[in-house]
């Protein structure tokens, strides 16, 4: 990831997930890739089949 020359991310997500440990692994991928990481984690879960239509 480095190699693209990324500094930072944003991580979306929903808070499920935050206390899933799956955006940790996540991040751990980042921090030892000296990569900064940012989180948005009031992120809705919207399933609804009138969206999609």
């Amino acid at each position: 990831m480095k190699d693209y020359g990324y500094q930072q991310v944003l991580i979306v997500t929903d808070p499920f997930l935050m206390k899933s440990g799956l955006v940790e692994k996540v991040t751990r991928v980042f921090l030892h890739n000296k990569i900064k990481s940012h989180f948005f984690i009031d992120a809705k879960l919207v399933s609804s089949l009138e969206i999609v239509k």
